[in-house]
């Protein structure tokens, strides 16, 4: 779930498993609500959606540009991408390309652009770290995770700074410290080199409990407790507990954060879309 580049109201771009597509448009606004599907010719009936990205900094769009975001889906064997062109004023669905699949026993765990770099995008399974460029819908590098002995992390936010990324990652590990990896704190800041494929933790950030589910903006950590429907949020700059919500009756599977609104979003498994002011 991903917060569109539209100024004039509230619009969510929603991945799922939709009738013939992956993808679904929801606008909220003062005049009344929509929901738009996206189909492609590409997408196939045993593709399952695992991740969405939108590809452009909402607070950088222009009005007049193209809203370009990608679908990352899965098959029993296989990891798919889909990259979607709309028009930014009507919501019409300007062209869609696809990737090379790229064969997996995991699905994608996370997707996201690399911020200063204009053309990457990473994304994250169980066991490895891949890196394309969405421009070309190249696949550029793939790094084992298990090597450096990480597993089940998932890419929060990423940019690039003199030829380094720079990642925060939150892992599924934070209750499993015998689980035989190093990255059992929920949340941890990394650089990497990507000729290299070296991977160095420089900070990180504990929760005091098992979660599902992180989502940050830089300021706030949004973290969906395991198995329930509650959220708790930390200020990173003082690392206090912020706020805690009851989201959900059922389990949390989504957070979202306006870049440009004091908003975040909460999707549930059972499909379900919730908006909370930060104020």
């Amino acid at each position: 779930m991903q917060f569109f580049p539209v100024k004039s109201h509230v619009v969510l771009l929603v991945g799922g498993n939709f009738y013939k597509g992956n993808g679904r448009i929801l606008g909220y606004s003062e005049e009344g609500d929509y929901s738009l599907d996206l189909h492609s010719n590409y997408e196939r009936n045993n593709d399952f959606f695992s991740t969405i990205c939108l590809l452009q900094d909402t607070l950088e769009h222009k009005a007049e540009e193209d809203v370009e975001f990608i679908i990352g889906a899965r098959t029993s064997h296989e990891v798919t991408l889909t990259k979607w062109s709309l028009d930014s004023f009507c919501l019409l669905v300007e062209g869609s390309q696809t990737f090379t699949p790229i064969c997996s026993d995991s699905e994608l765990s996370s997707l996201q652009p690399v911020h200063e770099s204009h053309c990457l995008v990473l994304g994250t399974t169980d066991s490895n770290l891949f890196l394309w460029n969405h421009k070309t819908c190249q696949l550029l590098r793939t790094i084992s995770l298990r090597v450096m002995g990480l597993g089940s992390l998932s890419c929060l936010q990423a940019f690039t700074e003199r030829g380094l990324l720079f990642l925060m990652m939150a892992s599924n590990l934070a209750e499993e410290p015998n689980c035989g990896y190093t990255n059992t704190d929920a949340c941890s800041l990394y650089a990497l080199n990507p000729r290299t494929s070296k991977m160095i933790r420089l900070e990180c950030f504990s929760l005091p409990e098992r979660v599902r589910i992180v989502g940050t903006n830089g300021q706030y950590i949004a973290a969906g407790c395991q198995g329930r429907g509650e959220v708790n949020m930390w200020n990173l700059t003082n690392s206090q507990r912020h706020v805690t919500l009851r989201v959900f009756q059922d389990e949390l599977n989504s957070i979202a954060f306006h870049q440009g609104k004091p908003l975040i979003a909460f999707g549930s498994a059972g499909g379900c879309v919730h908006l909370f002011s930060l104020y």
